[in-house]
């Protein structure tokens, strides 16, 4: 399920790819090959089988994945991009607190404080680990009727921009 070239995905600009990867994982969440999952970052029954057959890039193409809000933009940049390996898989846990360690580019494309205001849209709370705690609260608490797809749908309905919704919502 690769819905991005990387070469036209390439000379987009920053909200642009924001936007492109946001309707990826709506595209996604549509085929249900991406299960949103509060609390666990990325589950892919084939990608963490050591003797698959697949890579993990064609794993998470043609499995379904349970994931949070930055674990569905991983399987996103992953799907279409970049080959992660199994070893980089076994850090996982790793990457909810620094993305940057497998996806570097995903980070550089969103910003950790988007990343950050995201996943506590998602998930409804904050985390230790967030760039401050006050601030992504206020994302929990403005997200709180917003489902995973409905967040994506509010960063393309924003130009791939992530502002707190008007108190009208």
């Amino acid at each position: 399920m690769n819905l991005l070239n990387k070469i036209e995905f390439d000379a987009l600009a920053p909200n642009e790819q924001r936007i492109a990867i946001c309707k990826d994982v709506i595209a996604r969440l549509n085929a249900q090959k991406l299960i949103p999952n509060h609390g666990n970052f990325f589950i892919n029954r084939d990608s963490v089988v050591s003797d698959s057959a697949l890579t993990v890039q064609e794993s998470i193409s043609t499995e379904p994945c349970q994931a949070c809000a930055k674990g569905a933009l991983f399987c996103s940049w992953v799907g279409n991009f970049n080959n992660v390996d199994r070893d980089g898989l076994e850090r996982v846990s790793e990457v909810t607190i620094s993305m940057d360690k497998i996806v570097p580019e995903l980070v550089g494309i969103f910003g950790r404080m988007m990343l950050d205001d995201i996943e506590a849209a998602f998930e409804g709370t904050t985390y230790h680990w967030h760039y401050d705690e006050y601030a992504t609260h206020e994302y929990a608490k403005a997200f709180r009727d917003y489902d995973l797809k409905g967040i994506m749908q509010y960063i393309v309905d924003n130009g791939g921009e992530f502002p707190l919704p008007s108190s009208e919502h």
